[in-house]
């Protein structure tokens, strides 16, 4: 429907985001992160994004809020030696 095609930006960079994360395995399998705990943090980006009138707005509140969100949450277990890297 063209509701969900407006908010096809906020899947395309929970999908971008993920993959990269999951990517990030390949320098230590530490950092090995389940879909279903990336689908907890993507939710709660969602719900905790600055509520907007227009669509558009709102589109980018989550697409900026999930972005610095889950940067933080994976920053902040990564070795020192890796954090330049992510």
């Amino acid at each position: 429907t063209e509701a969900c095609e407006e908010y096809r930006p906020v899947a395309h960079r929970a999908t971008l985001m993920y993959f990269l994360i999951a990517e990030f395995a390949t320098c230590d399998v530490m950092y090995q992160t389940s879909l279903g705990q990336f689908n907890q943090l993507y939710e709660l980006a969602i719900d905790n994004a600055d509520k907007a009138a227009m669509p558009a707005k709102r589109i980018a509140n989550i697409i900026e809020h999930m972005t610095y969100s889950i940067y933080l949450y994976i920053q902040r277990g990564l070795f020192e030696r890796h954090k330049l890297t992510f």
